[in-house]
């Protein structure tokens, strides 16, 4: 798990535990979380129609802590994996939703966010415990 209490996992199925995790946390308003849902909804059907978002796993904070919080975590191999997508997000938005559609989703979830926290995160298996196989 994570130094802020919230763990990795799990891990997509057929997908070898990642060497990187890059983690954003979204402290969004708490008037704006229906919109803010709605919004990475309509995102994550744009990566997924046009295939430009990778595998993105999203968690919503539900006790403890300050929120409303919702993480982004995204797996990386190596470091080569950060490089920027082609697309921007706007552009991947644009095509799956067109350019009206895509800006009021953009804005519907942008105009929420209080602030965000990014951090990268290694595993490390030799300061671990893995209970052995059954």
């Amino acid at each position: 798990g994570d130094l802020d209490g919230m763990p990795h996992g799990p891990w997509p199925e057929g997908n070898p535990e990642p060497v990187l995790v890059q983690t954003t946390h979204f402290y969004v308003r708490p008037e704006g979380q229906t919109d803010f849902v709605a919004g990475v909804r309509k995102i994550t059907e744009a990566g997924k129609k046009t295939g430009g978002l990778g595998r993105p796993m999203w968690y919503q904070l539900v006790s403890g802590g300050e929120g409303p919080r919702f993480v982004l975590r995204q797996l990386r191999k190596n470091w080569a994996e950060f490089q920027p997508p082609d697309k921007t997000l706007d552009a991947i938005v644009e095509e799956a939703f067109g350019k009206d559609e895509a800006a009021q989703i953009l804005s519907s979830v942008r105009k929420n966010i209080r602030y965000t926290i990014s951090y990268t995160s290694r595993y490390r298996p030799d300061l671990s415990y893995v209970p052995a196989a059954k």
